[in-house]
């Protein structure tokens, strides 16, 4: 029998990333009796298999082309602070955000469109200003491939030829405003240390089921035992629909993300000192295009992932990802290196491609690793946050923009949870942005 059986908590947190250890820090600090259920902090390589959250670099910024998202980001930032200070862990770096396109293009003139409604100035920069401003970038069309007219033309290369490929500009978010970067690992820990300083209860174990049962849910774990709670709050992402955690399955489509880190040279990293976070999106459309070689890629700045050099970041968009289908593709897909080769060779290399033309010149690098991770990916493109019943809610569905907006994401999803009737997610979110979209539904 688990020590918590003959206990009931006000929530019980399923999923102890970063969506649910803020959603249980944000509830014990509001005064309620809160257990917060999933495995501790994973070794360096069980992170990689089943700690998506495991990483030292995600990008943080208020531009968006979404203006739900921009609010859900800029709620969490507005935050990041107070609880480094009140945590003791630092887990922010503002180095600012660069968003890249082509000139006048839907990407760019989206993400203006949102800034400006709601009034985050941003620097606009053209392309001879990008290369004044980051003169050792390829910040041009030829870093993705970007042929615009010409893509089809005989002997062009995209990567090299200039006559036909289309002028890029980009728009700059100040550090200033906190963009830059999060470690989502010491996010957690810090959510995680504010969370238990409140008097929340950590238990160690992975759910199997969620029941209800007179008064409340009963959440059963793997090997035995259980946590009972008036309610609760499934935030278990990508792994959601792996178990009888809910009702009905959601709609979410799990999908491959490779990533390519570069150690910097030494006369490179000095030359250097000061990189934004960068987001490229190629081709005629608000979110990057396969017209390009390249869709998009996103570039964090040199971050230190514990192999001994301090490197960049390169990851991919939607060109390159593939769709696993269950479980065991999903374990397959983090465990199986045979099968991580086969499904991502071609990234692998592509990214490495990008990862040493954006340098001018480009040097000899002494890593160049490649890490693995999934992206749980909804129709709606937003999350799903929704109450099934007055004791059973989730919050999944995170279009791999979890780690900047979690912080707000586990805000509403509790507060919701202990709200009646309809969510209430305040005057710049609509009440239906994050409705769910079920499986049986198509």
């Amino acid at each position: 029998m688990s020590a918590y059986s003959a206990e009931s908590f006000d929530l019980v947190v399923v999923g102890a990333g970063m969506v649910g250890s803020a959603a249980a820090r944000h509830a014990a600090e509001a005064g309620r009796k809160v257990a917060l259920v999933g495995p501790g902090e994973p070794t360096q390589e069980a992170a990689r298999v089943y700690g998506c959250h495991a990483d030292e670099g995600r990008i943080c910024r208020r531009l968006d082309v979404d203006p739900v998202w921009a609010v859900l980001a800029a709620r969490s930032m507005d935050r990041y602070a107070d609880v480094e200070a009140r945590s003791g862990v630092r887990f922010h770096d503002a180095c600012g955000c660069l968003a890249v396109g082509r000139a006048g293009g839907p990407y760019l003139e989206g993400v203006a469109a949102t800034a400006k409604g709601r009034g985050l100035e941003l620097e606009a920069l053209d392309e001879a200003a990008l290369k004044t401003r980051f003169p050792r970038l390829r910040l041009d069309a030829t870093l993705l491939g970007d042929a615009g007219a010409g893509a089809g033309d005989a002997g062009a290369d995209p990567f090299n030829d200039d006559a036909s490929r289309p002028a890029y500009a980009g728009l700059y978010e100040p550090a200033s405003t906190g963009a830059g970067t999060v470690s989502a690992r010491r996010l957690v820990a810090a959510q995680h240390a504010l969370f238990e300083k409140a008097g929340g209860v950590r238990v160690d174990g992975v759910a199997a089921a969620c029941e209800d049962e007179a008064g409340g849910v009963v959440v059963k774990l793997e090997g035995g035992g259980c946590v009972r709670g008036a309610r609760a709050l499934v935030c278990a992402n990508a792994s959601t629909n792996f178990r009888p955690l809910l009702p009905r399955r959601l709609k979410i489509e799990l999908t491959t993300q490779t990533v390519r880190r570069r150690a910097l040279a030494p006369e490179v990293q000095a030359a250097c000192p000061n990189l934004p976070a960068i987001i490229v999106r190629g081709g005629a459309s608000a979110f990057g295009a396969p017209t390009a070689a390249f869709d998009s890629v996103y570039i964090v700045p040199p971050r230190d992932y514990g192999d001994g050099a301090p490197a960049y970041k390169v990851g991919h968009g939607s060109h390159f990802e593939r769709s696993l289908a269950d479980e065991a593709a999903f374990r397959a897909w983090y465990e199986e290196r045979d099968v991580e080769e086969r499904v991502d060779s071609f990234a692998r290399c592509e990214l490495l491609g990008v990862a040493r033309r954006l340098f001018r010149p480009s040097f000899v690098s002494p890593a160049e690793p490649t890490d693995r991770c999934v992206i749980p990916k909804t129709p709606t493109h937003r999350p799903y946050v929704h109450k099934f019943s007055d004791a059973l809610g989730c919050c999944a569905g995170c279009n791999g923009y979890a780690a900047k907006s979690s912080d707000e994401l586990g805000r509403l999803a509790q507060e919701m949870m202990f709200s009646p009737g309809a969510p209430d997610f305040g005057p710049e979110i609509p009440a239906d942005s994050f409705l769910p979209v079920f499986d049986e539904e198509g």
